[in-house]
């Protein structure tokens, strides 16, 4: 499991909405050059099919005929409805200079625009929610790295977080512990994983000791020779 995992399920959520905001962009443009040459037309249902595809799902059929400019044309529609009958009016906006192009004059004329909208706010909102999540994360981290008091905990083993699975197996963090203080890293890459009885760097907001990070680059995993720094005494004890 990468650190960074809000990071990337962020990054694919957004990128899913945007596309979904282009696709819904476009037929909103194919929509509105129709519209703003089009004639209203009321085509009459003049036969309904049903087959079966190769995967064996029921399709169905309708076909109209409208009369527009003196000529009589006859087309499928490209949506359908299971209360259509033969002999219905459906209202269509039909192109002056193509005959041929149409779309519904009702909310099928939408519905092209208004799916991948629906994606586009849901996968860019979420996706959007998550990226700033995860950059208040990275803000809080970067000020701990300048401001942190920095400690060597004593790692006391790995826990499984059930809450972030990837493939079927728990996202893994590490338990370490200074003084009477535990600590909880976040999801972890395999190679970040210690040893219980190893010490690793942990940097604690001076003002507030729920708030730390663990510091494993910068050569974390030696523990220098001299003693760990002491925490101020005035700092309120995290005992989780």
């Amino acid at each position: 499991m990468h650190k960074k995992v809000l990071l990337i399920i962020g990054t694919i959520f957004l990128s899913l909405g945007l596309i979904a905001g282009i696709i819904a962009g476009g037929f909103w443009i194919r929509r509105q050059r129709i519209v703003s040459n089009a004639v209203p037309v009321t085509a009459t249902i003049v036969d309904i099919t049903s087959s079966r595809d190769a995967d064996g799902y029921n399709v169905r059929r309708v076909y109209v005929e409208y009369d527009t400019g003196g000529r009589l044309f006859n087309t499928r529609l490209n949506w359908s409805s299971t209360s259509m009958r033969v002999g219905q009016g459906v209202d269509l906006l039909v192109d002056r200079d193509d005959p041929t192009r149409f779309i519904s004059a009702g909310f099928m004329g939408w519905f092209p625009v208004f799916l991948p909208s629906i994606f586009f706010v849901t996968f860019g909102g979420v996706g959007a929610i998550l990226l700033f999540i995860q950059w208040r994360i990275n803000a809080r981290s970067r000020w701990l790295y300048d401001f942190g008091t920095p400690v060597w905990a004593n790692v006391l083993g790995i826990d499984d977080n059930w809450n972030i699975t990837v493939n079927g197996r728990p996202a893994q963090v590490i338990i370490a512990t200074y003084g009477n203080m535990q600590f909880r890293s976040g999801p972890l890459d395999n190679n970040d994983l210690m040893n219980v009885g190893q010490h690793v760097k942990v940097l604690i907001d001076p003002n507030n000791a729920n708030r730390y990070a663990f510091d494993l680059h910068n050569e974390s995993y030696l523990m220098p020779h001299e003693d760990p720094q002491e925490i101020p005494q005035n700092m309120a004890p995290n005992t989780n």
